[in-house]
């Protein structure tokens, strides 16, 4: 989805450096606004780091316990659930960076596959998945855009 929630965030911080800072004068209201200003950057590298880190940790955690599990070294309860979670496979990871352009390439065919003459139940079945990706989206646009502007 464009912009993507990084870029959007970035807008807020170029708000807040350009349009918002020079307008305060307040030395406690500066500090406020940078902190939001801290915080929103935070987000940013959070939004594509933290899942990558997430997922190194969870394989970290997973190796070691289950090697100290089949080596006997906890208590046969503690045991039992570290293999019962080991026994799922871990999720991968890819950064909203990747996915976002991974999704924006699929759009540039479905947009080539609309342009093409093709047949109602075609067209039909590709308008049905244009609606549940606006669904999934109003998900999580409408909420935050909803409510006064000012």
């Amino acid at each position: 989805m464009n912009p993507s929630a990084q870029d959007i965030l970035r807008g807020c911080v170029e708000n807040l450096e350009e349009l918002v800072a020079p307008e305060i004068s307040s030395p406690h209201a500066k500090s406020a606004m940078m902190c939001a200003r801290m915080l929103i950057n935070h987000v940013i590298l959070r939004l594509d780091q933290e899942g990558a880190a997430l997922v190194e940790d969870c394989r970290e955690k997973r190796r070691l316990l289950a090697t100290l599990a089949e080596a006997g070294e906890f208590p046969p309860a503690l045991a039992a659930e570290v293999r019962t979670l080991a026994a799922d496979a871990e999720p991968g990871h890819i950064t909203m960076t990747d996915l976002t352009a991974r999704n924006d390439a699929w759009k540039r065919l479905f947009e080539r596959a609309l342009a093409e003459p093709l047949a109602p139940a075609v067209r039909t079945s590709l308008r049905a998945q244009l609606a549940a990706q606006i669904g999934r989206e109003a998900a999580y646009c409408v909420p935050a855009l909803d409510g006064p502007m000012f």
